[in-house]
């Protein structure tokens, strides 16, 4: 992801926070030529905060992972990210479990569908929920 884009006039723009119908829109509503290129902006836009966000999802999973002690903890190393310390589980099998969960949840928010994403954390042994 591209964070230098950040200073890019279209995230500056007030009129970005305008939303639509369907609360997902960005984008003033625009006609002709520049409807298309609004159309691919926002698309642009979508894809580059559903990186971030499932970036930042898959790094807080494996740290409520660690602090809820759901795994043991010399499975996790301590990594930085963001500039904030947070854990990374080094088990492959999980990793690829979260992994593929997150890519789902980017799949659905890349193509605008997502409302909220929900981690819920249970006990195995009693369903109790732990986060």
């Amino acid at each position: 992801v591209d964070t230098n884009r950040a200073s890019d006039s279209l995230y500056r723009d007030s009129d970005l926070l305008n939303s639509s119908e369907s609360g997902l829109s960005c984008f003033p509503r625009v006609s002709g030529k520049c409807a298309r290129m609004a159309g691919n902006s926002r698309e642009a836009l979508l894809r580059d905060v559903s990186a971030v966000f499932c970036e930042f999802l898959e790094a807080a999973t494996h740290t409520l992972l660690y602090i809820r002690n759901v795994y043991p903890p010399e499975i996790f190393d301590r990594r930085r990210k963001y500039n904030v310390p947070v854990r990374q589980s080094r088990h492959k099998e999980l990793n690829d479990y979260i992994s593929g969960a997150i890519a789902d949840v980017r799949h659905w928010m890349d193509k605008g569908l997502v409302e909220k994403v929900v981690l819920s954390i249970e006990d195995s042994a009693t369903r109790e929920q732990i986060e």
